[in-house]
């Protein structure tokens, strides 16, 4: 069995691997460039590099999960709505045939109710979008994410 030169053991850390890659030429001419300006080892930008990409994965994991979250409130924002138009759908046909179902008072104050509801939806249904929008535009406009939304 052949001892292992010292200065490999030395530079190895506890658990570290030694690994082989394989690059082109143009990402061993970027791997040098870097090096160069940042004076630092090939392993070291690598690290770096491996590290970096694994946060900005873990923070778009994030987003999508915030972004899903966003999609159900929407899905479900419009589902509401249109119970809300069914139920004045009815009540409009209840009044048109001039059948007594409901009191003319109560049907006015569900018009009334309706009418503020729908407002405040319109206006959470604008903020759902945007939200969508700013989250796809800082994923670099990956519209996969937003299937389903109509933006």
């Amino acid at each position: 069995m052949k001892n292992p030169r010292l200065y490999r053991k030395s530079k190895q850390k506890g658990g570290a691997k030694r690994m082989e890659f394989l690059l082109d030429v143009r990402c061993v001419q970027i791997l040098k460039d870097l090096k160069t300006r940042h004076n630092k080892s090939y392993t070291k930008i690598v690290e770096n590099l491996i590290l970096n990409s694994q946060v900005s994965f873990y923070k778009q994991q994030k987003i999508t999960s915030a972004l899903g979250s966003l999609a159900m409130l929407y899905s479900s924002l419009n589902a509401t709505c249109s119970n809300f138009n069914q139920i004045a759908y009815h009540l409009n046909n209840a009044a048109l045939l001039e059948e007594n179902v409901i009191h003319l008072g109560l049907l006015q104050d569900i018009e009334t109710q309706l009418k503020a509801w729908s407002e405040k939806t319109k206006i959470l249904n604008l903020a759902i979008k945007k939200s969508a929008f700013i989250v796809a535009h800082c994923l670099k406009g990956d519209k996969k994410i937003l299937k389903g939304m109509n933006l």
